[in-house]
């Protein structure tokens, strides 16, 4: 008995993309109204778990590099350093965190799309890198500033005015 196949018309595909287009922006509206300013503590709380991930799953080589006086501690062994990096970016990711936090409360929840794209860029790479990992935490805020911003957008690529703070409708030379 052979295995059952499925067609799959591109009109199928186009609607099932549609559909999945208007999920999204029924969710986004829902969450912007639940939560307004949700994208930079997603990420704090990502940092947060990825740090308490590495005291969990490495605590020996922790305590190490704190028994060998942390200064110069690492040296050439390859597993310190992933560590040492491990813990590194975690902290780094709580101040982004922050940053975009205080970004969307001056911003009327706007974060710079910028951002939304930086974010999914190394998101991909860790992703292609180590697919089983903690990057797919971080790709859900990605994706949503990016959708966000890029629904603001008019045909010309210019944001309407009243979600960015920009008037393009008195535009000064």
């Amino acid at each position: 008995m052979g295995h059952p196949t499925f067609a799959i018309s591109m009109p199928d595909v186009r609607g099932y993309l549609r559909g999945m287009r208007v999920v999204m922006f029924h969710l986004i509206n829902r969450l912007d109204f639940a939560m307004k300013y949700w994208i930079g503590k997603w990420i704090v709380a990502v940092s947060i778990v990825h740090t308490i991930f590495a005291f969990v799953v490495f605590p020996e080589v922790i305590l190490q590099i704190f028994l060998d006086g942390v200064f110069d501690s690492i040296g050439v062994d390859p597993l310190r350093g992933a560590v040492a990096w491990f813990l590194l970016f975690g902290f780094v990711l709580f101040g982004l965190g922050l940053a975009i936090n205080t970004i969307e409360e001056m911003s009327n929840g706007d974060v710079p799309v910028s951002i939304g794209f930086s974010l999914l860029f190394v998101i991909l790479i860790g992703i292609v890198l180590m697919p089983i990992s903690g990057f797919w935490l971080a790709l859900p805020p990605a994706l949503i500033v990016i959708y966000k911003r890029s629904r603001d957008l008019d045909l010309h690529g210019k944001f309407k005015g009243v979600r960015s703070g920009i008037d393009d409708t008195n535009p000064t030379p």
